[in-house]
């Protein structure tokens, strides 16, 4: 089964395009894993997120880092932005 993995970046002059194709930016990467908190940390913090041992808010996450995930459950994301905390 194909999934759909369209993306309407504008890095690119076809709208919409599949993630990598026709000079996207974009790249499927694998899930972050959800971290489960207390009631309280949540309606402090809100969602949180582990990426290659970092934990990260879901504003980090989507905002800065680029995550997106897909009706289909996959998801991509764009290389880290310049405000990004510098990665691996």
């Amino acid at each position: 089964m194909k999934h759909d993995h369209s993306c309407g970046c504008g890095t690119t002059k076809v709208f919409p395009h599949n993630i990598g194709e026709n000079g996207c930016q974009r790249f499927m990467t694998s899930a972050p894993q959800p971290i489960i908190q207390t009631v309280e940390d949540f309606r402090r913090d809100g969602k949180m997120w582990k990426v290659r041992e970092e934990i990260l808010t879901d504003y980090i996450l989507r905002h800065q880092r680029g995550y997106f995930q897909h009706p289909c459950g996959c998801w991509s994301r764009w290389r880290d932005s310049s405000n990004s905390i510098e990665m691996d």
